[in-house]
């Protein structure tokens, strides 16, 4: 049985090698030189477009990012707390959902979940994402 042993063990991709092969693989590329720095520098570029667009609308929306992660607020002009965080427009939210998947752009569905930027993530890529949400602020906000 499957309580052979003293250990039991057991996974979905416990052992794969193919799962363990893409494991190895992923932290050999963090690793390398400059590659956080990279992914970070993607993050700022993504938000600054967006920072840009709800200034120079004034659009009641906000950006935070760590990291590579972000999040847009739509409906708040900041958050710093969960009580601002939980008042964002979930309407609006949805509507971006919805905009930018018909555009190819795939982001959480919820808006308190943080989207992720990855090393895969092209300069093109970025600035499509950022033109994207620009033409949402622009028309809906």
């Amino acid at each position: 049985g499957a309580l052979d042993g003293q250990v039991y063990q057991a996974g979905t991709l416990s052992g794969n090698p193919v799962a363990m092969r893409a494991g190895w693989e992923t932290l050999c590329l963090v690793e390398q030189p400059g590659f956080y720095e990279d992914l970070f520098a993607k993050t700022e570029r993504l938000v600054q477009k967006i920072q840009k667009t709800i200034a120079k609308t004034q659009a009641k929306a906000c950006v935070q990012y760590v990291g590579s992660m972000l999040t847009l607020f739509l409906g708040v002009e900041q958050v710093r707390n969960k009580q601002e965080a939980a008042s964002v427009n979930e309407k609006q939210f949805a509507e971006l959902f919805r905009f930018l998947l018909e555009k190819g752009i795939y982001i959480p569905p919820a808006s308190q979940e943080a989207w992720f930027l990855s090393s895969s993530h092209t300069e093109e890529h970025i600035d499509y994402t950022a033109e994207a949400v620009s033409e949402f602020i622009e028309k809906y906000l």
